[in-house]
Protein backbone atom coordinates (compact mmCIF):
# COMPACT_ATOMS: atom_id res chain seq x y z
CA UNK A 1 0.00 0.00 0.00
CA UNK A 2 1.24 3.80 -0.60
CA UNK A 3 1.35 4.26 2.97
CA UNK A 4 4.00 1.53 3.45
CA UNK A 5 7.01 3.28 2.77
CA UNK A 6 6.23 6.48 5.14
CA UNK A 7 5.33 4.42 8.00
CA UNK A 8 8.07 2.29 7.50
CA UNK A 9 10.32 5.39 7.99
CA UNK A 10 8.83 6.73 10.79
CA UNK A 11 9.25 3.53 12.41
CA UNK A 12 13.03 3.39 11.60
CA UNK A 13 13.50 7.04 12.71
CA UNK A 14 12.12 6.47 15.93
CA UNK A 15 14.34 2.96 16.43
CA UNK A 16 17.51 4.58 15.53
CA UNK A 17 17.04 7.09 18.19
CA UNK A 18 16.24 4.59 20.58
CA UNK A 19 18.94 2.37 20.22
CA UNK A 20 21.20 5.80 20.31
CA UNK A 21 19.23 6.79 23.75
CA UNK A 22 19.97 3.52 25.03
CA UNK A 23 23.63 3.95 24.05
CA UNK A 24 24.06 7.27 25.66
CA UNK A 25 26.39 7.35 28.62
CA UNK A 26 25.81 11.05 30.11
CA UNK A 27 24.77 11.19 33.96
CA UNK A 28 21.36 11.75 35.22
CA UNK A 29 20.44 14.13 37.99
CA UNK A 30 18.61 11.16 39.65
CA UNK A 31 16.41 13.37 42.26
CA UNK A 32 16.15 16.11 45.01
CA UNK A 33 17.54 15.52 47.85
CA UNK A 34 14.43 16.67 49.91
CA UNK A 35 16.22 17.60 53.30
CA UNK A 36 19.33 19.16 51.81
CA UNK A 37 16.91 21.37 49.75
CA UNK A 38 15.07 22.18 52.80
CA UNK A 39 17.85 23.29 54.67
CA UNK A 40 19.54 25.41 51.49
CA UNK A 41 16.21 27.22 51.69
CA UNK A 42 16.21 27.63 55.37
CA UNK A 43 19.66 29.77 55.09
CA UNK A 44 17.61 31.97 52.34
CA UNK A 45 14.60 32.71 54.36
CA UNK A 46 14.42 36.44 55.12
CA UNK A 47 17.21 37.68 52.62
CA UNK A 48 16.46 40.30 51.09
CA UNK A 49 16.33 40.91 47.51
CA UNK A 50 19.27 42.21 45.73
CA UNK A 51 19.60 42.36 41.57
CA UNK A 52 22.47 40.05 40.96
CA UNK A 53 22.90 38.75 44.61
CA UNK A 54 23.58 34.51 44.99
CA UNK A 55 24.46 35.01 49.45
CA UNK A 56 22.36 34.47 52.06
CA UNK A 57 21.65 37.38 54.75
CA UNK A 58 23.38 39.50 52.13
CA UNK A 59 21.28 39.66 49.43
CA UNK A 60 19.44 37.63 46.56
CA UNK A 61 17.45 37.56 43.18
CA UNK A 62 15.05 35.18 42.18
CA UNK A 63 17.32 33.33 39.84
CA UNK A 64 20.18 33.53 42.52
CA UNK A 65 18.42 31.67 44.69
CA UNK A 66 17.51 28.29 42.68
CA UNK A 67 21.11 28.77 41.28
CA UNK A 68 21.86 28.32 45.39
CA UNK A 69 20.14 25.45 46.35
CA UNK A 70 20.49 23.65 43.02
CA UNK A 71 24.32 24.00 43.45
CA UNK A 72 23.58 22.42 46.64
CA UNK A 73 22.53 19.74 44.70
CA UNK A 74 25.65 19.05 42.86
CA UNK A 75 24.57 20.59 40.03
CA UNK A 76 24.58 23.88 37.87
CA UNK A 77 21.89 26.46 36.63
CA UNK A 78 21.59 28.78 33.83
CA UNK A 79 22.03 32.35 35.98
CA UNK A 80 19.06 33.72 34.50
CA UNK A 81 15.04 33.01 34.87
CA UNK A 82 14.59 33.01 31.45
CA UNK A 83 17.52 30.71 30.34
CA UNK A 84 16.28 28.41 33.40
CA UNK A 85 12.89 28.14 31.59
CA UNK A 86 14.98 26.08 29.27
CA UNK A 87 16.47 23.18 31.37
CA UNK A 88 14.91 20.31 32.87
CA UNK A 89 11.44 19.01 31.26
CA UNK A 90 8.65 20.67 31.06
CA UNK A 91 5.22 19.74 34.02
CA UNK A 92 1.71 20.13 34.47
CA UNK A 93 0.91 22.85 37.29
CA UNK A 94 -1.14 20.10 39.10
CA UNK A 95 1.29 17.85 38.78
CA UNK A 96 4.20 19.52 40.73
CA UNK A 97 6.65 17.98 42.99
CA UNK A 98 9.45 19.01 46.00
CA UNK A 99 12.09 21.26 43.99
CA UNK A 100 10.34 21.90 40.74
CA UNK A 101 10.79 25.35 39.41
CA UNK A 102 7.69 27.61 38.53
CA UNK A 103 7.95 30.63 36.56
CA UNK A 104 6.34 34.03 35.92
CA UNK A 105 5.55 36.59 33.95
CA UNK A 106 5.42 39.75 36.32
CA UNK A 107 7.11 42.61 33.77
CA UNK A 108 4.86 41.59 30.90
CA UNK A 109 7.18 40.67 28.89
CA UNK A 110 7.70 36.72 29.39
CA UNK A 111 9.55 34.72 31.97
CA UNK A 112 11.32 37.43 34.23
CA UNK A 113 10.68 35.48 37.55
CA UNK A 114 11.51 31.56 39.25
CA UNK A 115 10.60 30.09 42.71
CA UNK A 116 11.13 26.72 44.01
CA UNK A 117 8.13 24.60 44.57
CA UNK A 118 8.22 22.98 47.92
CA UNK A 119 4.60 21.51 48.46
CA UNK A 120 0.80 22.00 49.78
CA UNK A 121 0.31 25.34 47.01
CA UNK A 122 3.63 26.83 48.35
CA UNK A 123 7.02 28.03 47.08
CA UNK A 124 9.92 29.72 48.34
CA UNK A 125 11.22 32.66 45.94
CA UNK A 126 13.01 35.94 45.87
CA UNK A 127 10.92 38.90 46.03
CA UNK A 128 11.52 42.51 45.36
CA UNK A 129 9.47 43.79 48.24
CA UNK A 130 9.91 40.91 51.34
CA UNK A 131 13.05 39.11 50.35
CA UNK A 132 13.01 35.69 50.39
CA UNK A 133 9.46 34.30 51.83
CA UNK A 134 7.25 31.27 51.31
CA UNK A 135 3.92 32.19 49.39
CA UNK A 136 0.97 30.05 48.09
CA UNK A 137 1.26 29.86 44.20
CA UNK A 138 -2.76 29.64 44.00
CA UNK A 139 -3.56 33.36 44.63
CA UNK A 140 -4.80 35.49 42.47
CA UNK A 141 -1.67 37.05 41.52
CA UNK A 142 0.58 34.33 41.58
CA UNK A 143 -2.57 32.21 39.45
CA UNK A 144 -2.80 35.46 37.06
CA UNK A 145 1.57 35.69 36.26
CA UNK A 146 1.92 31.43 35.93
CA UNK A 147 4.05 30.24 32.60
CA UNK A 148 5.13 26.90 33.25
CA UNK A 149 7.12 24.70 35.42
CA UNK A 150 9.97 22.77 35.08
CA UNK A 151 11.44 19.35 36.41
CA UNK A 152 15.09 19.26 36.43
CA UNK A 153 14.75 15.42 38.65
CA UNK A 154 15.67 13.13 35.29
CA UNK A 155 17.68 15.57 33.32
CA UNK A 156 20.82 14.76 31.75
CA UNK A 157 24.01 16.33 32.69
CA UNK A 158 27.42 17.68 31.25
CA UNK A 159 30.72 18.50 32.80
CA UNK A 160 31.53 22.02 33.46
CA UNK A 161 34.43 23.86 33.41
CA UNK A 162 36.16 21.62 36.07
CA UNK A 163 36.23 17.89 36.70
CA UNK A 164 33.41 18.65 40.01
CA UNK A 165 30.85 20.89 38.01
CA UNK A 166 27.51 19.31 36.48
CA UNK A 167 25.49 21.28 34.44
CA UNK A 168 21.87 20.17 34.26
CA UNK A 169 20.60 20.14 30.58
CA UNK A 170 16.95 19.65 28.87
CA UNK A 171 16.01 16.48 27.57
CA UNK A 172 13.87 17.92 24.94
CA UNK A 173 13.34 21.30 23.49
CA UNK A 174 9.83 22.87 23.87
CA UNK A 175 7.26 22.59 21.39
CA UNK A 176 4.24 23.59 22.05
CA UNK A 177 2.15 21.85 19.00
CA UNK A 178 -1.41 23.41 19.23
CA UNK A 179 -2.10 21.52 15.83
CA UNK A 180 -0.85 18.17 14.63
CA UNK A 181 -0.74 17.72 10.85
CA UNK A 182 -4.49 18.57 10.33
CA UNK A 183 -6.30 17.53 13.67
CA UNK A 184 -6.08 19.89 16.81
CA UNK A 185 -4.62 19.53 20.31
CA UNK A 186 -5.28 20.54 23.86
CA UNK A 187 -2.46 22.68 23.83
CA UNK A 188 -2.78 25.89 24.59
CA UNK A 189 0.49 27.62 24.53
CA UNK A 190 1.51 28.88 27.90
CA UNK A 191 1.55 32.68 28.33
CA UNK A 192 0.36 35.41 25.96
CA UNK A 193 2.03 34.32 22.56
CA UNK A 194 1.93 35.13 19.03
CA UNK A 195 2.82 32.56 16.40
CA UNK A 196 3.66 32.13 12.45
CA UNK A 197 3.12 29.35 10.34
CA UNK A 198 4.59 28.98 6.73
CA UNK A 199 3.59 26.20 5.07
CA UNK A 200 4.05 24.83 1.32
CA UNK A 201 2.84 22.00 -0.61
CA UNK A 202 3.50 19.38 -2.99
CA UNK A 203 1.00 20.82 -5.78
CA UNK A 204 2.38 24.44 -5.26
CA UNK A 205 -0.43 25.92 -2.52
CA UNK A 206 1.40 28.09 -0.02
CA UNK A 207 -0.42 29.21 3.40
CA UNK A 208 0.86 31.81 5.69
CA UNK A 209 -1.46 31.82 9.53
CA UNK A 210 -0.68 34.11 12.47
CA UNK A 211 -1.91 32.95 16.43
CA UNK A 212 -2.15 34.79 19.48
CA UNK A 213 -3.01 33.29 22.82
CA UNK A 214 -4.23 34.65 26.46
CA UNK A 215 -4.54 33.58 29.85
CA UNK A 216 -3.13 30.44 29.29
CA UNK A 217 -6.46 29.17 28.15
CA UNK A 218 -7.50 30.37 24.59
CA UNK A 219 -6.43 30.40 21.32
CA UNK A 220 -7.03 31.77 17.85
CA UNK A 221 -5.62 32.30 14.76
CA UNK A 222 -6.29 32.94 10.92
CA UNK A 223 -4.93 31.13 7.85
CA UNK A 224 -4.51 32.62 4.31
CA UNK A 225 -4.09 30.09 1.09
CA UNK A 226 -2.61 31.11 -2.39
CA UNK A 227 -3.11 28.48 -4.68
CA UNK A 228 -0.69 27.26 -7.09
CA UNK A 229 1.59 30.27 -5.31
CA UNK A 230 4.74 28.21 -6.64
CA UNK A 231 2.94 26.00 -8.91
CA UNK A 232 2.44 26.26 -12.54
CA UNK A 233 -1.23 27.36 -12.82
CA UNK A 234 -2.06 30.99 -12.10
CA UNK A 235 -1.92 32.00 -8.53
CA UNK A 236 -5.11 32.51 -6.53
CA UNK A 237 -6.40 33.65 -3.34
CA UNK A 238 -8.79 31.71 -0.83
CA UNK A 239 -10.95 33.35 1.35
CA UNK A 240 -9.11 33.17 4.84
CA UNK A 241 -9.81 30.51 7.76
CA UNK A 242 -10.10 31.08 11.19
CA UNK A 243 -9.83 28.76 14.21
CA UNK A 244 -10.05 29.00 17.92
CA UNK A 245 -10.19 26.86 21.24
CA UNK A 246 -10.77 27.61 24.77
CA UNK A 247 -8.89 24.26 27.39
CA UNK A 248 -11.51 23.94 29.92
CA UNK A 249 -9.66 21.20 31.84
CA UNK A 250 -5.58 20.38 32.28
CA UNK A 251 -4.65 16.96 33.02
CA UNK A 252 -4.59 15.53 36.51
CA UNK A 253 -2.94 12.79 36.74
CA UNK A 254 -5.06 10.20 34.37
CA UNK A 255 -7.95 12.45 33.71
CA UNK A 256 -6.64 14.19 30.16
CA UNK A 257 -6.88 17.59 29.07
CA UNK A 258 -10.27 18.49 27.87
CA UNK A 259 -10.50 21.45 25.04
CA UNK A 260 -13.29 22.89 23.03
CA UNK A 261 -13.23 25.01 19.55
CA UNK A 262 -14.36 25.74 16.24
CA UNK A 263 -11.84 26.14 13.00
CA UNK A 264 -12.82 26.46 9.38
CA UNK A 265 -9.33 25.08 8.11
CA UNK A 266 -9.90 23.22 5.39
CA UNK A 267 -7.44 21.86 2.29
CA UNK A 268 -8.50 21.70 -1.41
CA UNK A 269 -7.69 18.27 -2.96
CA UNK A 270 -7.58 16.79 -6.64
CA UNK A 271 -9.73 14.01 -6.07
CA UNK A 272 -9.40 10.90 -8.98
CA UNK A 273 -12.51 9.37 -10.04
CA UNK A 274 -12.37 6.36 -12.31
CA UNK A 275 -15.78 4.16 -13.52
CA UNK A 276 -14.96 0.30 -13.97
CA UNK A 277 -17.48 -0.20 -16.46
CA UNK A 278 -17.24 2.37 -18.82
CA UNK A 279 -13.65 3.02 -18.50
CA UNK A 280 -13.98 6.58 -18.11
CA UNK A 281 -12.07 8.91 -15.33
CA UNK A 282 -12.29 12.45 -14.06
CA UNK A 283 -10.33 14.88 -11.76
CA UNK A 284 -12.33 16.75 -9.24
CA UNK A 285 -11.69 19.76 -7.34
CA UNK A 286 -12.99 18.90 -3.32
CA UNK A 287 -12.20 21.16 -0.27
CA UNK A 288 -11.98 18.40 3.01
CA UNK A 289 -14.68 18.97 5.88
CA UNK A 290 -13.95 22.07 8.08
CA UNK A 291 -14.04 21.11 11.80
CA UNK A 292 -16.72 23.64 12.74
CA UNK A 293 -17.25 22.48 16.41
CA UNK A 294 -14.67 19.55 17.98
CA UNK A 295 -14.54 18.13 21.61
CA UNK A 296 -10.91 17.03 22.03
CA UNK A 297 -8.94 14.85 24.65
CA UNK A 298 -5.14 15.20 25.33
CA UNK A 299 -3.05 12.72 27.38
CA UNK A 300 0.50 13.32 27.97
CA UNK A 301 3.13 10.87 29.31
CA UNK A 302 6.44 11.54 30.76
CA UNK A 303 8.15 8.16 29.51
CA UNK A 304 7.11 5.46 26.66
CA UNK A 305 7.08 2.43 28.64
CA UNK A 306 9.19 0.04 27.99
CA UNK A 307 11.46 2.04 25.84
CA UNK A 308 14.01 4.91 26.51
CA UNK A 309 11.88 7.00 24.72
CA UNK A 310 10.55 10.05 26.99
CA UNK A 311 7.74 12.80 26.40
CA UNK A 312 4.93 12.25 23.98
CA UNK A 313 1.01 12.82 23.82
CA UNK A 314 -1.94 11.16 22.84
CA UNK A 315 -5.13 13.21 20.94
CA UNK A 316 -8.19 11.68 20.38
CA UNK A 317 -11.49 14.04 19.24
CA UNK A 318 -14.59 14.57 17.86
CA UNK A 319 -16.30 16.92 15.82
CA UNK A 320 -18.64 17.84 13.48
CA UNK A 321 -18.63 19.32 10.37
CA UNK A 322 -21.52 21.25 8.23
CA UNK A 323 -20.94 20.37 4.58
CA UNK A 324 -22.28 23.42 2.76
CA UNK A 325 -19.23 24.57 0.59
CA UNK A 326 -17.22 21.09 0.99
CA UNK A 327 -18.25 20.79 -2.96
CA UNK A 328 -17.07 22.92 -6.05
CA UNK A 329 -19.74 25.64 -6.46
CA UNK A 330 -21.21 24.01 -9.41
CA UNK A 331 -21.86 21.09 -7.23
CA UNK A 332 -25.16 20.18 -4.77
CA UNK A 333 -24.51 20.96 -1.85
CA UNK A 334 -24.48 18.95 1.41
CA UNK A 335 -25.83 21.33 3.77
CA UNK A 336 -26.27 17.97 6.27
CA UNK A 337 -23.84 17.92 9.60
CA UNK A 338 -21.45 15.35 9.40
CA UNK A 339 -19.87 13.86 12.57
CA UNK A 340 -16.39 12.12 12.74
CA UNK A 341 -13.38 11.23 15.03
CA UNK A 342 -9.61 11.60 14.95
CA UNK A 343 -7.27 10.28 16.68
CA UNK A 344 -3.28 11.61 17.13
CA UNK A 345 0.03 10.55 18.69
CA UNK A 346 3.39 12.43 18.90
CA UNK A 347 6.78 11.40 20.80
CA UNK A 348 9.89 12.90 21.49
CA UNK A 349 12.59 11.07 19.67
CA UNK A 350 15.34 13.06 21.07
CA UNK A 351 16.12 16.46 22.27
CA UNK A 352 15.26 18.65 18.81
CA UNK A 353 13.55 15.56 16.95
CA UNK A 354 9.55 14.98 17.30
CA UNK A 355 7.59 12.56 15.63
CA UNK A 356 3.97 12.84 14.73
CA UNK A 357 1.10 10.57 13.24
CA UNK A 358 -2.51 10.48 13.03
CA UNK A 359 -5.70 9.57 11.67
CA UNK A 360 -8.69 12.27 10.50
CA UNK A 361 -12.18 11.80 8.80
CA UNK A 362 -12.88 8.15 10.94
CA UNK A 363 -16.32 7.66 10.57
CA UNK A 364 -16.73 9.71 7.52
CA UNK A 365 -17.88 7.92 4.59
CA UNK A 366 -18.07 11.08 2.22
CA UNK A 367 -14.58 11.71 2.72
CA UNK A 368 -12.97 8.71 3.97
CA UNK A 369 -9.62 7.97 6.68
CA UNK A 370 -7.18 10.19 6.60
CA UNK A 371 -3.46 8.90 7.73
CA UNK A 372 -1.29 11.54 8.13
CA UNK A 373 2.00 11.57 10.09
CA UNK A 374 6.01 13.57 9.99
CA UNK A 375 8.47 14.84 11.60
CA UNK A 376 9.40 18.19 13.97
CA UNK A 377 12.50 19.71 14.43
CA UNK A 378 13.78 22.28 16.78
CA UNK A 379 15.82 25.21 15.42
CA UNK A 380 15.32 26.77 18.81
CA UNK A 381 13.50 27.35 21.89
CA UNK A 382 11.54 29.64 19.44
CA UNK A 383 11.06 28.17 16.22
CA UNK A 384 10.39 24.87 14.39
CA UNK A 385 10.45 23.19 10.88
CA UNK A 386 8.40 20.46 9.96
CA UNK A 387 7.87 17.62 7.09
CA UNK A 388 4.55 16.11 6.38
CA UNK A 389 2.78 13.69 4.46
CA UNK A 390 -0.64 14.20 3.93
CA UNK A 391 -3.68 11.70 2.79
CA UNK A 392 -1.24 8.43 3.60
CA UNK A 393 -2.52 5.65 0.87
CA UNK A 394 -5.76 7.50 0.03
CA UNK A 395 -8.09 5.70 -2.20
CA UNK A 396 -9.33 8.93 -4.14
CA UNK A 397 -6.01 11.00 -4.31
CA UNK A 398 -2.38 10.86 -4.27
CA UNK A 399 0.01 11.71 -0.79
CA UNK A 400 0.53 15.31 -0.73
CA UNK A 401 3.41 16.54 0.90
CA UNK A 402 4.00 19.57 2.93
CA UNK A 403 6.76 22.04 4.84
CA UNK A 404 6.09 24.03 7.33
CA UNK A 405 7.85 26.60 9.13
CA UNK A 406 6.62 27.49 12.87
CA UNK A 407 7.74 31.01 15.14
CA UNK A 408 6.42 31.85 18.46
CA UNK A 409 7.11 35.07 20.00
CA UNK A 410 6.04 36.38 23.85
CA UNK A 411 4.78 39.65 24.05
Amino acid sequence: MKFIKPVLFSFLISFLYQCAATNQSSEIFEDVDKSKMESSLNKFIGTPYKWGGNLPKSGVDCSGLTCAVYEDQGVLLPRTSRMQYTVGDKVRRNNLKYGDLIFYDTLGKGVSHVGVYVGKNQMVHAGTSKGVTRVYINEPYWENKYIGARRLAGSPLKMGETAYERVVMSSSYLMPIYRLVNIPTCEVVENRFLGVDVQNYLGGDFRMGIAASFWNRFEGGVEVQINQFLGSETPSFETPFFYSKIKIYEQNNDIPSITIGSESLSRKWSIFHEETPSDTAWTESRWSPPKNAFLVLGYSYDRLEPTTLKQGRITAGMTFTNMYGFYETDHPFDVSSDYYGFVGWEQQLSKRLLGIMEIDHIGFDDWGMTWNGGFRVALNKSSSIEYTWIGIGHELHETDRAMRFSYLVEY
